[in-house]
């Protein structure tokens, strides 16, 4: 089963949730979120840490030989308003880096506007 961005971004927020949570919440958040950690593809975990650290508004990277990772890493980075960028490494990696555009609280009220049905352009993510 195949994840999208916003499975991706679901469990991320979770992550980000729990870090700040207090006692009981944290464990309860915990809970759902190694539930749904269980869940996903290898890719799909690895695009969860990616996330995470773009929704606390610091930059991530990976490095990878999958095509198709690195094809749904720019998927993600897009979807999350991050100015992503690659470079060609030795024998056949790729490293993707990552870097936010806005602060937590932006990108956050821009995602609940996108949950809610409503669109915004790409202009309105810079």
């Amino acid at each position: 089963m195949e994840f999208d961005n916003d499975d991706i971004v679901r469990v991320a927020m979770l992550g980000v949730a729990f870090d700040g949570a207090p006692g009981d919440e944290a464990k309860a958040i915990k809970a759902r979120f190694d539930a749904e950690v269980a869940r996903l593809d290898s890719c799909s975990n690895i695009l969860v840490l990616v996330a995470e650290r773009l929704l606390n508004g610091r930059p991530a990277s990976l490095s990878t030989d999958q095509p198709y990772v690195i094809e749904r890493a720019y998927s993600l980075g897009e979807h999350l308003g991050a100015v992503v960028t690659e470079a060609n490494l030795e024998h056949g990696y790729t490293a993707v880096r990552f870097d936010p555009r806005m602060g937590t609280a932006e990108l956050l009220r821009k995602l609940d506007l996108r949950a809610a049905g409503n669109s915004f352009s790409r202009d309105d993510r810079r």
